[in-house]
C-alpha cells in the first residue's frame, strides 16, 4: 500500500479523473459497473480476532522470443513498462521464457494486484490521483486490448485474500470538535456489488490503516495520539479489538505488523520507534529486530498468500533496504533477512511457492537462498519501470 523511498547506506547484492463520492451516500448507487501492557493487550486481541474472523488502443508490439536462462518457476509475471512513451503492462511466462504486451494503462500506477480469487487471469490496478486518493480498477484479462473496469476510490484501499474483495476507506473533513466522519465500503470484485463495511455516522475517524480478510475488515483509528484497532464484519458495526497499538500491515487473521506509535495519514509509523509482530494462536507479540536495533518499516512490498512471510522496505540500524520477515508464529526476537538496498522505483511480489521476485533499476530478479539471480528479459521486452505482480 505504501510506495517508494530512495537510497541506502552501502550497496548489497547487485544483480481519469476521480468520480468523487461524498460521505454518507449509498455506495450501491453508482453510475455503472466499474482493490508489557501492550503485549498482553495484543495477545488478548489476537485471540479475539480468531473467534470473530471466520485506455486508448494502438498497434501492439509483437511477442518476444524465449529468453535462455535457468527455470524461474511457473506462472506469469506482469510488470509496468514504458512502451513508445505510453504506460503498458508486459506479461512474462516464466515457464516458457517468453514475453508479450499486455493492456495499456493510465499514468501514476502505484500497485498491481493478483485478483485471481475473483477470476483467473484478472489483475487489479491502483493509481494515485491528483486529490491524493487511490483509484482502483480491474483488468479482466492481460490481453493487449483489455480495458480497465473502475471499482471505486478512497483515501485508503485494502484487498481481501486473492483479490476477491476490496475495501475503501474515505475520511471526511474534521469537525470543530476534532472528529472526522469516516465510511468504509466493501466491493465484491467479481460482481462489482458494493455495500457498507462501516456504516456508523457516530464513529470518530480518521482511519489511518486498513486491512481485509475473507470475512472482516480491520482498521486503525486514533483518538489524539492513542491508537485503537477495530474489526467490522457483515453488520457494518465497529468492534474494538485492541487498544494502544495500530496495524501497519496485515494478512489477517494470520499475521499482523503492529506499532505502539502514532501513524501518518498514509498508515506509516510517524517516528520510527519499532515494530511488533503478532499472529493468531498462542504466544506473541514479539519484537522485530536484531537484538541491538529494532526494525523500522517504511513500506510494505508484498505478503505471501498464506501470510507466512512479508517483504518490506525498512531500516535496521545502519542498514536500509529490502528485508524479508518470517511472519509465522513463534517466540523470541524475530530477525528480518536483508535482501538488497532499496531503489526508488522498486517493487516485489511472491509466487505461490513463496519465491520473491523484484523489479528494480530496470531489471527483474528472483531471490534464491542468500543471493539475487537476475532474470534476463526476452528479446524485445522493455525494461520494467514500476510495479510488478505474479499471477497464476
Amino acid at each position: 500500500m505504501y510506495r517508494p523511498d530512495p537510497g541506502d547506506v552501502g550497496r548489497g547484492p547487485v544483480i481519469v479523473e476521480d468520480d468523487e463520492a461524498h460521505l454518507g451516500e449509498d455506495p450501491t448507487k453508482r453510475s455503472g459497473p466499474r482493490g508489557a501492557a501492550i503485549a498482553i493487550a495484543v495477545v488478548l486481541a489476537l485471540v479475539a480476532v480468531i473467534s470473530v474472523d471466520v485506455i486508448a488502443r494502438e498497434p501492439s508490439p509483437t511477442r518476444s522470443p524465449p529468453a535462455r536462462s535457468e527455470p524461474a518457476g511457473a506462472g506469469t509475471l506482469v510488470y509496468l513498462a514504458r512502451d513508445h512513451g505510453r504506460a503498458r503492462l508486459w506479461v512474462v511466462d516464466l515457464l516458457a521464457g517468453v514475453a508479450g504486451p499486455g493492456p495499456m494503462v493510465p499514468g501514476r500506477i502505484a500497485e498491481l494486484v493478483d485478483v485471481s480469487g475473483a477470476s483467473s487471469g484478472w489483475v487489479g490496478v491502483e493509481r494515485r490521483t491528483d486529490r491524493r486518493k487511490v483509484a482502483v480498477s480491474v483488468l479482466r484479462s492481460v490481453a493487449p486490448d483489455t480495458e480497465a473496469v473502475a471499482l471505486g476510490h478512497g483515501d485508503l484501499v485494502a484487498w481481501g485474500p486473492g483479490g476477491a474483495s476490496l475495501v475503501f476507506a474515505r475520511n471526511g473533513r474534521r469537525a470543530a470538535a476534532g472528529c472526522a466522519p469516516v465510511r468504509i465500503s466493501l466491493v465484491t470484485v467479481l460482481t462489482e456489488k458494493t455495500e457498507w463495511a462501516l456504516d456508523d455516522p457516530g464513529f470518530c475517524g480518521p482511519v489511518l490503516s486498513l486491512s481485509r480478510s475473507a470475512a472482516a475488515t480491520y482498521f486503525t483509528a486514533a483518538s489524539g495520539d492513542r491508537l485503537s484497532v477495530y474489526l467490522t464484519g457483515s453488520v457494518g458495526v465497529p468492534h474494538l479489538i485492541f487498544d494502544g497499538v495500530g496495524v501497519i500491515s496485515a494478512r489477517p487473521p494470520s499475521a499482523f505488523l503492529l506499532t505502539p506509535e502514532p501513524l501518518t495519514s498514509r498508515g506509516d509509523p510517524s517516528t520510527g520507534t519499532g515494530t511488533l509482530l503478532g499472529w493468531k494462536g498462542i504466544g506473541g507479540p514479539v519484537t522485530v529486530g536484531d537484538g541491538k536495533d529494532v526494525l523500522v518499516i517504511e513500506r510494505i512490498l508484498a505478503w505471501t498468500a498464506d501470510g507466512g512471510r512479508v517483504a518490506l522496505v525498512g531500516t535496521l540500524g545502519a542498514r536500509k533496504g529490502v528485508f524479508v520477515l518470517d511472519a509465522g508464529s513463534g517466540s523470541g526476537l524475530r530477525v528480518p533477512r536483508f535482501v538488497m538496498p532499496a531503489d526508488p522505483g522498486l517493487d516485489a511480489t511472491f509466487d505461490a511457492a513463496g519465491r520473491l521476485y523484484l523489479s528494480a533499476e530496470g531489471r527483474l530478479s528472483v531471490a534464491r537462498d542468500e543471493s539475487l539471480v537476475r532474470l534476463p528479459l526476452p528479446a524485445g521486452a522493455p525494461a520494467p519501470s514500476g510495479p510488478i505482480v505474479w499471477i497464476p
